[in-house]
This record gives C-alpha cells, structure tokens and sequence, in this order.
C-alpha cells in the first residue's frame, strides 16, 4: 500500500508537469509606421546625414527578398548592406543588395533573418550606413 502511496505522489506531479499546454509565443514586434519613419529620418539628417533610410516595399520570403522603397536617387548600389529594424529598434534582418532599378530609387535585397519572433515584412524601416572611404 505505501508503494501505491509512494508512486502516486511521484507520478502525479510529474504527470501534470508533463500535460501543462507551452506559453503561447511572443506577439510580433510592430512595424513602423510612416509617421515613426519620419521621425527616424529627421532624427538621423542631423546626426547621421550619410544614412541611407528606407521602407520595405514588398517581401518575398521564400526567396529571402525584399524591395526597398522611398530612397535617394542612385544612393544605394548593389553589395550594399542594409539592416531592417522594427518599430521598437530591434534588428530583425540583414541583408545585401542584388539589383538596383534604373531610376535608382528601388532596391531588391537578399537578406538573412536575425529574429526569431518574424522576418521582414512591408513597412518595416531599412537602414544603410556608407563605408566613408
């Protein structure tokens, strides 16, 4: 009887251990907004005036692509590194440039996700910093 009694108590918690459902994962991050995004930009024309900050115009996950969109004429070239930030400054990937349009204001990028929470998604910020030679 006190081996029932025993083992009981041993399995029982184990057993409710063991059935608990997981936490849920962790929410998204945010995307940035196009007010958020100005601010970012003004707040680099002082301090950074070299950066390079763009949004991504449309993601192609599959092929670990996206399109940065709103930037200089001619300011990027293809083997330039952009960083994709979320809304809260958090670096979710990071990619090279592999073609830029004629008109020199779209990019398409090749990127590595860095995030474990989402990869890039349209809206997102993407910064490039030039090599000052």
């Amino acid at each position: 009887m006190r081996l029932i009694g025993f083992a009981a108590c041993v399995l029982v918690p184990i057993v409710l251990v063991a059935c608990q459902t997981p936490p849920p994962p962790p929410p998204p991050s945010p995307v940035v907004t196009s007010s958020q995004l100005e601010v970012i930009r003004q707040q680099h024309a002082v301090s950074d005036p070299n950066w390079i900050i763009g949004q991504i115009g449309y993601v192609q996950s599959d092929q670990s692509l996206f399109t940065v969109v709103d930037i200089p004429a001619h300011s990027v070239a293809p083997d330039d590194i952009f960083s994709v930030l979320d809304a809260n400054g958090n670096r979710i990937a990071v990619g090279e440039v592999v073609r830029v349009d004629p008109a020199g204001t779209m990019a398409a990028v090749h990127y590595e996700q860095q995030s474990a929470t989402r990869g890039p998604t349209a809206g997102d910020v993407v910064i490039h910093v030039p090599i000052k030679p």
